[in-house]
């Protein structure tokens, strides 16, 4: 009801609490709306019905908002919240109400395209229209999946960088200073996105959203292939729920630059060097080319800072006498800048304390007699010479780099990056592509000759020796000494011979030591606590041991100095199977070695065992047994006369490799007992170690002669050149979980960590001969077959001899999977870029690009009929698309990790898939609903027929 004339209306109130004080509560700093459903949806059953009940205080706060005004026909809070409530609802359905769950999210993405915050992916120019729309409804549905998150408290933040920004208020008068964050989580879809868990309430104009999309344009792609949050904040923490704000694209392209400065492996190592100058803000519309364009509402903006005590980084395009007295006025110190790049090495300094200290030292003693720069700075007439000094320090310190890269890349770096700072040379512009494209990424000396990436890929475990004992410790790739308590075997342990071998369990929770004198011992990690009592294991030296995939079981096996032959020795031949848990003997398996054993590797799935070794005479060099009943099992593999060294299983538990003493590398299908390919040639002395890629596509080899290799694993052909800088034979592999590093140990106790981003060998391009040929594909009627690589080409050959047919195009990445229309007149191509890419096979054009999947596509399948096509990929999601119009039909979830595979029934009726959470589901086509999961599998299921 309206007050009398002339005298303020009194505020509303529900209870004793004035509404907008509730709509603060809800909406602002706390965020309680999304703490009040999150409360919800840990109570039982029903607890979300009546939380925005009409005649509530809740509802009747929300629709005080004085946002209506921009949406006269709602109230947008109001809008916002039941976006809230309609996903969390969604995620407390029950699991057989898939479509009343995808009903609700479908209901929240549409509120939330209408908020002026999401970026759609980017369309076509022949179909900006259609494709525009549909990438705007994917951002959407993107963001309802990311307040599920939220909700669910799983957003998995990596990294975060803020920047200051200035406001200005509007029609309301006056500027204000905000925080503008960018943070990046752990995986999620790709794009730029609102923080869900502080801008839920949010609402922007096109001015912003065009701010929004110029400064993510700014970021690198590597960047962009992440899922990035943004958020902006009062200084008191409440979210700016109204953001009208071209102007906060340039700053938006200065913390996207810091965040990618803080992710990326070599930035990393020296963002200490760099850090934002202290009370400087940047302001400024972005134009397409990273320009600065003219803002408005300056004077308000310099009365905010001013405020504040903040100098101000504005565009050229605003510079006037006018601007430069309100800033002297107001007591502002204002620099301009003209790009993107100016204003960011305007806002960014050298660190000062320790950073600063360390980088004066380093020039000091690169090039002291240049130290009397400093001096000339005061001197304009000096200019000239000054920057010829820097150029000349720069180049000393590239070159620096250059000769350092190999013993201490670390250090190569931080050179690297400072003779980058001090001018941006030939020299040192080739010294920072040096640094991103050397493949040695950090050394750790007297680390330990054995060493293992942590499951989070953040530290590595090594295990060494110290005065004849054992000692497992952690180390900090940031710091590079060891973070953490150690564990370390108490000198009674190891009385008298010390440590001779050692095995880590896959999970990294029990590390087994064994002694010259055969005892064994197991110990928890962390914690250091011995698990069982001391186990004699053999009559002598154990000389290998490994662990079965669950940590369940461990193998032994004996292997002494100078000892008498396996043949004599029974003791020798004789496999230990042990229960971690309780220390008991499971089985022992006598073996008909006559030479000693050497090697043991269980498959993936923990039932088979190898072993291999060297043979006295006739006998066997490599056996399979099960390991259930320690019987030998399946069909011999071939001999190998030099011996056996070093075995691996491929993750499809078929494919075993087995390195040998003069150097070459084997691989056998353990089915057939058959030799796949030929021999690789791949060192010139012992193979010490194995490992193979999650896909099994690439296999690592290392070797006494020092080096690590990779190789394709079908063809036996060489990627890349090998990485050297180990001094003595190496001893142990391990892949970060991402498998964009390696780490590597030798027996001195050298431990070396490498790039081996799949993308780029020292960005050399591959040659056709050497191309990475990782599916294949026949036609129906078996005349053609189409074949698929690492670099993008899908190229159709004839079976009868006559040669390649056509190259049908080329992709943004690798190929993963190819899949023939029953008709064979459609062929469909899957890329590691997240597109689906449908061809016809009479003309070799394009007939639709099918976009959707927010990561990798590792599958296909065509229905019997040819009418749908299915696709899996590795964001956990099966889509399926109409063949003849390239339609998307709808999407199967379900699976907690990548689908790998997927195959249809005979009828049509039904789809299985199976994935890395090592389940098989099967679906109603029709309908999209899941008819049965099957579990089993101890790890990921990879292929079904």
């Amino acid at each position: 009801m309206a007050g009398t004339p002339g005298t303020p209306e009194a505020p509303r109130t529900v209870g004793r609490k004035p509404l907008s004080v509730l709509l603060d509560e809800l909406t602002g700093a706390a965020q309680g709306w999304l703490s009040t459903c999150r409360t919800a949806l840990a109570e039982p059953p029903g607890a979300l019905d009546g939380l925005l009940a009409p005649d509530g205080d809740v509802a009747a706060a929300l629709e005080n908002d004085e946002r209506s005004s921009w949406h006269p026909e709602w109230s947008f809070s109001r809008a916002s919240a039941e976006a809230v409530l309609a996903v969390a609802r969604a995620t407390a359905a029950e699991p057989g109400d898939g479509s009343t769950a995808a009903d609700l999210r479908q209901q929240a993405a549409r509120h939330w395209r209408t908020s002026d915050l999401l970026l759609p992916e980017a369309a076509d120019a022949d179909t900006a229209g259609a494709a525009g729309a549909a990438g705007a409804a994917r951002a959407a549905d993107d963001f309802a999946g990311l307040m599920e998150r939220a909700l669910r408290g799983t957003l998995g933040r990596r990294a975060s960088v803020s920047v200051p920004v200035l406001l200005d208020r509007g029609r309301q008068g006056g500027g204000r200073m905000a925080d503008l964050t960018v943070t990046c989580l752990r995986d999620g879809p790709a794009g730029l996105f609102p923080d869900p868990e502080r801008m839920a309430f949010g609402s922007g104009d096109p001015a912003f959203a065009a701010a929004l999309e110029a400064g993510w344009a700014t970021a690198p792609l590597s960047l962009r292939r992440r899922c990035v949050l943004w958020s902006v904040a009062e200084l008191d923490g409440n979210p700016c729920n109204r953001l009208r704000e071209g102007s906060l694209g340039a700053p938006l392209g200065l913390a996207l630059d810091g965040l990618h400065r803080r992710l990326h492996p070599v930035h990393r190592s020296f963002t200490m060097l760099e850090v934002l100058r202290p009370r400087r803000a940047l302001t400024g519309r972005l134009g397409r080319d990273g320009e600065l364009l003219e803002v408005g509402g300056l004077d308000a903006k310099l009365g905010a800072a001013a405020s504040r005590g903040y100098q101000v980084v504005a565009p050229s395009a605003n510079r006037s006498d006018e601007v430069a007295h309100k800033a002297a006025a107001v007591g502002v110190e204002l620099r301009y800048a003209a790009h993107l790049p100016e204003a960011v090495r305007l806002v960014r300094r050298l660190g000062r304390g320790r950073t600063g200290l360390l980088l004066l030292v380093l020039l000091l003693l690169v090039l002291a007699p240049l130290v009397g720069v400093q001096q000339y700075r005061a001197h304009e007439q000096e200019q000239a010479a000054r920057q010829a000094e820097r150029e000349s320090l720069s180049r000393a310190l590239a070159a620096l780099s250059g000769r350092t890269g190999g013993e201490d890349p670390l250090m190569a770096d931080l050179y690297a990056a400072a003779a980058h700072d001090l001018a941006s040379t030939p020299e040192a512009e080739r010294s920072v592509y040096e640094a991103l494209h050397r493949p040695a990424r950090d050394k750790l000396p007297g680390a330990g000759s054995w060493a293992r990436f942590t499951p989070d890929g953040e530290r590595i475990m090594t295990v060494g020796q110290v005065e004849g004992r054992g000692l497992l410790r952690e180390w900090s790739l940031t710091r590079r000494e060891p973070t953490g308590p150690s564990v370390r075997p108490s000198r009674d342990a190891f009385p008298a011979t010390g440590l001779r071998t050692h095995a880590v369990s896959p999970d990294g929770k029990l590390w087994a030591v064994a002694d010259d004198r055969g005892s064994l011992q197991l110990w928890s990690v962390p914690g250091g606590k011995r698990v069982t009592a001391p186990i004699q294991a053999h009559r002598s030296a154990v000389g290998t041991a490994v662990f079965s995939p669950d940590g369940g079981t461990l193998a032994t096996v004996t292997n002494p100095d100078g000892g008498p032959s396996a043949g004599r020795n029974a003791d020798a031949r004789t496999i230990r199977l042990w229960d971690t848990e309780t220390g008991a003997l499971r089985r022992a398996i006598v073996t008909d070695h006559t030479g000693f054993i050497h090697a043991l590797a269980f498959s993936p799935d923990g039932r088979l065992l190898a072993s291999g070794g060297r043979a006295d005479g006739d006998g066997p060099t490599l056996r399979l047994w099960d390991a259930a009943n320690g019987r030998r099992t399946g069909k011999p593999p071939g001999e190998v006369a030099e011996g056996v060294s070093a075995l691996e299983f491929a993750p499809d538990g078929v494919t075993l490799a087995a390195g040998s003493d003069d150097g070459s590398v084997r691989q056998w299908d353990v089915v057939t007992g058959r030799r796949l390919g030929q021999a690789i040639v791949a060192h010139s002395e012992r193979v010490r170690a194995l490992r193979y890629t999650r896909d099994g596509a690439v296999l690592v080899t290392a070797s006494d002669d020092t080096t690590v290799r990779l190789w394709e694993a079908r063809s036996g052909e060489s990627i890349g050149e090998p990485f050297a800088g180990h001094t003595d034979g190496i001893r142990s592999l391990s892949f970060a979980p991402d498998e964009n590093r390696l780490v590597s140990a030798d027996r001195a106790g050298t431990v070396r960590v490498w790039d081996v981003n799949w993308s780029r060998y020292y960005g050399r391009p591959l040659s056709e001969r050497s191309l990475l040929r990782s599916v294949a594909a026949y036609s129906p009627d078996g005349d053609r077959v189409a074949t698929a690589s690492w670099d993008g080409v899908v190229l159709v050959w004839s079976t009868d001899g006559s040669g390649r047919g056509w190259v049908l195009g080329a992709g943004a990445g690798r190929v993963t999977g190819l899949a023939y229309a029953p008709d064979g007149l459609t062929l469909a191509t899957s890329g590691a870029d997240g597109t689906v890419r449908l061809w016809e096979t009479a003309t070799g054009k394009t007939r639709h690009t099918l976009t959707g999947h927010r990561g990798a596509v590792n599958a296909l399948a065509h229905s019997p009929d040819g009418k749908t096509l299915a696709s899996a990929g590795a964001d956990g999601t099966v889509r399926l698309w109409e063949t003849a119009s390239g339609e998307y039909l709808r999407t199967l979830t379900g699976h907690r990790g990548a689908v790998n595979a997927l195959t249809y029934s005979p009828d049509g009726k039904t789809l299985a898939t199976s994935g890395a959470d090592g389940t098989v589901r099967l679906w109603e086509t029709a309908t999209g609903k899941t008819r049965h999961t099957l579990t089993g599998h101890r790890g990921a299921v990879n292929a079904l027929a």
